[in-house]
């Protein structure tokens, strides 16, 4: 709660514009983890803060992590 009683609208960052170089060939943040893409299952822990916003930085493969974090009213920036 903010001083004058009115809830705060936080956001959260969700920093997506890696390039897994160290991963290997794939990108990490689409590798399977508990059936489904490493982002999403970052991206539905943050949903489940109850943040006022997610905005989804990316950058390789971000038309990939945009696919995989469809349907959770994300907003992306792309870093090139």
């Amino acid at each position: 709660m903010s001083m004058a009683g009115a809830p705060l609208a936080i956001a959260a960052v969700l920093l997506a514009a890696g390039s897994s170089r160290r991963f290997g060939t794939a990108n990490k943040l689409l590798a399977d983890a508990g059936g489904m893409p490493l982002v999403r299952c970052v991206a539905l822990a943050l949903r489940a803060s109850r943040v006022a916003e997610i905005v989804a930085v990316t950058g390789p493969d971000a038309e990939a992590v945009k696919r995989a974090l469809e349907g959770l009213g994300i907003r992306f920036v792309h870093n090139a």
